[in-house]
């Protein structure tokens, strides 16, 4: 019995581990997004689909990457290589099915000449997305693991289990007006990132007040 309450005990570890760092790749993913995106228009948006300060599509796409291939973080030249597909197909399908799902696209590609495909995947960004996914692999994971481990476990569970719990809800209200602004959204023929981020932003304060 208490070898299956260690296990349980040990795989609950490893959830919360991988959530953190879900979360921390989601954000500083965001971070990119909303620094790049500044020194191209000089103005702050909020590039994430969802309200907070994350982009769901780099948490799950680097939570994978560690997944997938940390087993080759001591061969950097098949590591990039698997990273550089992988993070194709993500953007890829990821950014097909938001359109399908909420009718609109939150990035493309079609002012960046031939090397973009449908506009939802560039050759640029995904060698950029390989470099920085094989620095994650070799530098960064680690770093964050070693930082995890040292905070006690009932605080890393507390904060985990409330962050939980606001991402939760920060999907079922972006996710509620986003769909209640399909029309408009279908009308957007570019980037519609800044749009539905004032739109769900505008929302938010007209119920508060």
């Amino acid at each position: 019995m208490s070898i299956i309450s260690q296990k349980l005990k040990e795989n609950l570890n490893t959830i919360i581990e991988y959530f953190l760092l879900f979360i921390l790749y989601a954000h500083l993913g965001w971070w990119m997004e909303v620094i790049i995106f500044y020194f191209k228009t000089h103005t702050f948006v909020n590039r994430g689909f969802l309200i907070g300060p994350y982009c769901s599509i780099y948490g799950f796409g680097c939570l994978f990457i560690t997944i997938l291939f940390g087993k080759y973080k001591n061969n950097p030249k098949k590591l990039f290589m698997l990273s550089f597909i992988w993070c194709s197909i993500i953007e890829y399908v990821v950014g097909y099915m938001m359109e399908v799902t909420f009718g609109g696209r939150w990035w493309q590609y079609t002012d960046a000449n031939f090397l973009n495909i449908n506009g939802r995947v560039w050759l640029v960004t995904t060698i950029l997305f390989g470099f920085l996914a094989t620095l994650l692999i070799r530098k960064v994971e680690p770093l964050l693991k070693k930082i995890i481990e040292k905070i006690p476990k009932k605080f890393i569970n507390t904060v985990a289990g409330t962050i939980l719990v606001i991402y939760a809800f920060d999907i079922f209200v972006t996710s509620t007006f986003v769909f209640g602004a399909r029309d408009a959204i279908e009308s957007i023929e570019s980037d519609c990132t800044t749009i539905i981020s004032e739109y769900v932003l505008d929302n938010i304060k007209n119920i508060i007040r």
